[in-house]
């Protein structure tokens, strides 16, 4: 049977807004992170984000130009994504014509919505618009997602060692810009 039910409009994807972002919202994000690692490990979702993960994101958007953005969909922040340049990572090749993607995270109530997909974009265009040649991140190996939405966005798996993290064995995957 066929759910007929008509979703609120406010949350098609056409009105997923993209901002920049910064430090001010890192608890926001943080709670965002929390929620997704929990669904993935099939735990129950947090309600507030731990100080230990708004440290790391206060961390990773005070390296020298890094960026961040942030969707909101009905005004609630969904889903954000964190990058600075790659001579700042050790786990990737340090260059100055690269950027490094740090953290995607989407909210689960909104997985397949969209919102990951106009994240990575925002992402993708802003180290276009840089001047950069390409974008690695990691992703963990069994997260089949984002593994699959990386692939349909371009970006292919790297011929490196996997590298153990704390989340589980990862796979490193570049996107060549023109």
């Amino acid at each position: 049977m066929y759910d007929l039910r008509l979703k609120p409009m406010e949350n098609h994807p056409a009105f997923i807004k993209i901002n920049q972002a910064g430090i001010a919202e890192a608890a926001d994000m943080a709670l965002i992170m929390e929620r997704a690692t929990a669904e993935r490990a099939s735990q129950p979702l947090p309600q507030q984000p731990g100080e230990e993960e708004v440290l790391c994101l206060e961390r990773r958007m005070s390296i020298h130009n890094s960026w961040a953005f942030a969707a909101y969909l009905g005004g609630r922040m969904t889903g954000f994504v964190v990058g600075h340049p790659s001579i700042f990572e050790s786990t990737v090749d340090q260059s100055f014509d690269k950027e490094y993607l740090a953290l995607l995270m989407v909210d689960p109530e909104h997985w397949g919505s969209g919102v990951g997909t106009k994240l990575l974009n925002s992402a993708n265009d802003h180290a276009n618009k840089i001047g950069k040649k390409s974008i690695e991140l990691w992703t963990v190996s069994n997260n089949h997602r984002a593994k699959s939405l990386y692939k349909n966005r371009g970006y292919r798996l790297v011929d490196k060692p996997q590298r153990q993290t704390r989340h589980g064995l990862s796979d490193l995957y570049r996107l060549d810009l023109s």
